[in-house]
Formats: C-alpha cells, structure tokens, sequence
C-alpha cells in the first residue's frame, strides 16, 4: 500500500466528483457518480485500514518527515 499514491487518486476522484456533479446532465449524474463514488470510498477505505495499522502517513500529510522517520525508528529499533 503506498499511502502518497492512495491520496494522490483520492483527491482526483474528489475533483472528478466536484466536476461530474457541476456538469453532468441529469440522465447520466447518477452512474458516473455512483462509480467515482465507489472507487473514492475504497481507496479511502484502503488508506484508512493503512493509517490504523500504524502505517505512515501520506508525505502531504506528514510534518517535514517527522512521522515517516519515527516509524522507521520504530522499525529498525523492533528489526522489522
């Protein structure tokens, strides 16, 4: 699981949610939402189970590295 590349299609699902709903006609607003949709809350759900198993967070997230860098310590100090 690689958390930066998890948020980098999270927030592309969110604008193509934004736009399907500004611009799509009312025949077609319903599927093509519906599947962003989907794919949103499964990526979503993939980075949240990551985060809540100790994984490290997005490096958009992540101050200057402080988090990644314990959570290597962490690891390297338990030999995993």
């Amino acid at each position: 699981m690689d958390p930066d590349e998890t948020l980098k299609q999270l927030r592309a699902l969110a604008s193509k949610l934004k736009h399907v709903q500004q611009t799509d006609d009312e025949d077609n607003f319903l599927p093509d939402q519906a599947d962003l949709a989907q794919e949103y809350a499964d990526l979503f759900s993939a980075l949240d189970e990551w985060l809540s198993k100790g994984g490290f967070l997005p490096k958009a997230w992540a101050h200057q590295g402080v988090e990644r860098s314990v959570f290597k310590l962490a690891q390297e100090l338990h030999g995993k």
